[in-house]
C-alpha cells in the first residue's frame, strides 16, 4: 500500500470554494452520468444514481464527522 497517496489533496471539482461550481456537474467515474455538484455536495460526496464514493479531503471529512466548533487540532506541527 503506497502511504504517500493516502495523503494527497483530493484532486477534483467537488471542493473548490467558487460560487460557480453549484451550478455545474460533473461526471461520475463509475456511472458515467453528468451531476450537479450541489446535489453530490448534499448527498455527502457520494453519487446518488450510483453510489460511488468521490474523494474528500481530511478538513472536510473531519467537519463531515463532528459536531460543529468540537474539533480540536493538536499536534499541528507533526505533518
Amino acid at each position: 500500500m503506497d502511504l504517500k497517496r493516502l495523503f494527497l489533496k483530493a484532486n477534483n471539482d467537488l471542493e473548490s470554494a467558487d460560487g460557480k461550481s453549484s451550478a455545474r456537474k460533473i461526471v461520475c467515474k463509475k456511472c458515467k452520468k453528468r451531476i450537479a455538484v450541489s446535489r453530490i455536495r448534499n448527498n455527502h460526496f457520494v453519487c446518488p444514481e450510483c453510489g460511488h464514493y468521490f474523494q474528500v479531503r481530511a478538513r472536510r471529512r473531519i467537519l463531515m464527522l463532528t459536531d460543529r466548533r468540537s474539533f480540536i487540532e493538536t499536534d499541528r506541527e507533526l505533518s
